[in-house]
């Protein structure tokens, strides 16, 4: 009887690790693709001259900012926070800046501010996605 409940207790110890671990790995996924997806968003809508205006996004550790016009502005009330998954953090954004900012621009679409936004699980830093963001204002998962 104690041997199979220390079997027992083995297997429910490695089933719970394993989806743990994938629990951390979709969301980590998961995260990613907010931040692709509101990326082309803002793109997408600039190209469209939406309200004749650009549109960008603010990066912040636990959520994203989609913004309109050239640059971010705190108290406009039509920002939109995307927050992202739990356990996600953005930890980088290497850029030619200091600016967590990503605007682009009507007619070409492109960005000044392009770079590689890193994110990775927050209790294990070892689990990262990056997102490249290119000049053109292309944006691609990695």
């Amino acid at each position: 009887m104690l041997i199979a409940s220390a079997v027992v207790i083995i297997l429910a110890v490695i089933i719970f690790a394993g989806l743990t671990s994938f629990r951390e790995s979709n969301n980590l996924l998961r995260g990613v693709d907010l931040v692709a997806d509101t990326l082309n968003k803002a793109r997408v809508q600039t190209l469209a001259s939406k309200e004749q205006s650009g549109y960008g996004i603010r990066l912040a550790s636990t959520s994203v900012i989609f913004f309109k016009g050239n640059g971010y502005n705190p108290s406009d009330s039509s920002n939109e926070t995307i927050n992202m998954p739990p356990m996600v953090e953005i930890n980088n954004f290497a850029n030619s800046s200091t600016s967590l900012n990503i605007v682009f621009k009507r007619l070409s679409g492109e960005t000044d501010n392009p770079g590689t936004i890193k994110m990775i699980i927050k209790r294990n830093s070892d689990k990262t996605k990056s997102i490249e963001v290119y000049n053109s204002g292309l944006v691609e998962i990695k």
